[in-house]
């Protein structure tokens, strides 16, 4: 099983777990994408698109977001 499902099964991951990094590299991805919300203008597509990315599912037109966006993880 993958790092991610065992995260949703909630089994404890380790630091020296060897899939580890998975878990840097997707909060710098999270941070990325909540940076690209919060500066500058994003038009409501625009931040459904990034929202979309951020979460691996289509996000409906009818959802607004008002900046700031937090997120500690997609």
């Amino acid at each position: 099983m993958d790092l991610y499902n065992r995260m949703k099964a909630g089994e404890p991951i380790r630091a020296d777990d060897p899939e580890h990094q998975k878990l840097s590299d997707g909060y710098e991805r999270v941070l990325r994408l909540t940076a690209a919300i919060n500066t500058g203008y994003s038009g409501n597509s625009e931040v459904r698109r990034i929202l979309s990315e951020l979460t691996c599912s289509e996000i409906s037109e009818d959802t607004v977001i008002i900046a700031p966006f937090y997120s500690d993880w997609g």
